[in-house]
């Protein structure tokens, strides 16, 4: 069989053409996402204070899901041009699907792990010493100057 009759066969397959759209699709949302903003999997406005617990990405996330579809779509893809049927071609995927969230959240907790914060935290402030900078009147609020870690 000829090269050219090898090509026309992969890539008129319907299985070839499902991989390699589901592919470039998942491929155009992580760039989306990375270009505008996609870093957080879903917005809320709530706060705690919990010492020890320091936050992240989470590796079941809308990201980590998008990369393991690009890696499982693009492997089926390539097993399928080397002649795996769909069961083959799904079970060949699954690895590098894995491989590929696992990457993108190792990535995620690195950049996250960069970022800085000059929030201090409340348990940070107790047995601090500090000085009354305006009058407290009863049942008032008023301004005390603590220095907690240098700040």
């Amino acid at each position: 069989m000829e090269a050219s009759a090898i090509t026309s066969s992969v890539f008129g397959s319907m299985q070839f053409m499902v991989f390699a759209a589901l592919t470039v699709c998942f491929l155009i949302v992580l760039g989306f996402a990375a270009l505008f903003g996609g870093d957080h999997d879903a917005d809320h406005d709530a706060d705690h204070d919990v010492d020890g617990h320091e936050g992240g990405p989470s590796l079941i996330s809308f990201r980590g899901f998008c990369a393991f579809m690009l890696g499982f779509c693009a492997t089926g893809g390539i097993a399928t041009a080397y002649g795996f049927g769909m069961g083959g071609s799904m079970m060949i995927g699954v690895i590098p699907g894995i491989l590929m969230a696992l990457l993108v959240w190792k990535l995620s907790s690195l950049l996250y792990g960069q970022q800085s914060n000059s929030a201090i935290r409340s348990g940070q402030a107790i047995g601090a010493s500090g000085m009354v900078t305006s009058t407290i009147n009863p049942g008032q609020f008023g301004e005390v100057d603590v220095t907690v870690g240098g700040r």
